[in-house]
């Protein structure tokens, strides 16, 4: 099996995972979360292609804003989801938080967090504390895990990357004696019958964050010079 065919199936099966995992929600009645801001990944090793040229030059980035926001929460028994949050970062965060967690749970998180906002925007307790109390350890563990469980592939590409977070929530969510053989024999059952809604040139074709983000300027950009042009030539008339 040559390599490229390994990697679409494997891409099959976490689609499938996340299809499983769609309607999944953190259990618990106290809930941590963070967020942490991770830098954009193209696809593929090119460090050893001297004719691959990038897309744009690289450079150091200081902010936030050209990063993609991953949203980590975490629930009774180590229970995790990680979302990457993209566009409106305070609406699509609330959306997610919605959407993962019950509004009767109360949020834990750091001083800082915009966790923390979004969580009372919607009308939920939250409980803050100062980033290396013992209270985050849990979310601190996740977050190792997560390093560990991604490091194995040796980088990730961003518009690939919300299929291994699923990967990783579906796959810690098995603990104790017993395991792996819990996961390797759901695995198998979601395979056999589980459908990953995809298509191999859909995959191949899905665009970029980043150029999602530009197109995103680029059209606000559009818009407001037209409605400028619209006033000039009101006053003007």
């Amino acid at each position: 099996m040559s390599l490229k065919t390994a990697w679409y199936m494997r891409v099959r099966v976490c689609g499938c995972i996340r299809r499983e995992g769609a309607a999944r929600r953190v259990a618990g009645e106290v809930v941590q979360g963070d967020e942490a801001f991770i830098p954009e990944s193209a696809s593929g090793n090119h460090s050893r292609n001297p004719s691959y040229e990038p897309r744009r030059p690289p450079r150091r980035r200081g902010g936030a804003s050209g990063r993609e926001c991953l949203l980590t929460l975490v629930g009774a028994g180590g229970t995790s989801d990680l979302r990457l949050v993209r566009g409106d970062r305070r609406g699509e965060a609330m959306r997610q938080l919605g959407s993962a967690v019950p509004l009767s749970a109360r949020i834990e998180c750091e001083m800082q967090s915009s966790v923390g906002s979004a969580a009372a925007a919607l009308g939920m307790e939250v409980a803050r504390s100062y980033s290396g109390e013992r209270r985050l350890n849990p979310l601190n563990a996740v977050h190792g895990a997560m390093k560990g469980f991604l490091a194995r592939f040796r980088g990730l590409s961003s518009r690939r990357a919300q299929l291994y977070l699923d990967w990783f929530s579906w796959h810690s969510g098995f603990r104790g004696p017993g395991a792996a053989r819990e996961r390797l024999s759901a695995l198998i059952a979601l395979v056999a019958v589980g459908r990953w809604g995809g298509s191999r040139s859909r995959l191949f074709g899905e665009p970029y964050p980043v150029d999602e983000r530009e197109a995103a300027k680029a059209e606000a950009a559009a818009c407001s010079r037209g409605r400028g042009g619209a006033r000039k030539s009101t006053r003007t008339g």
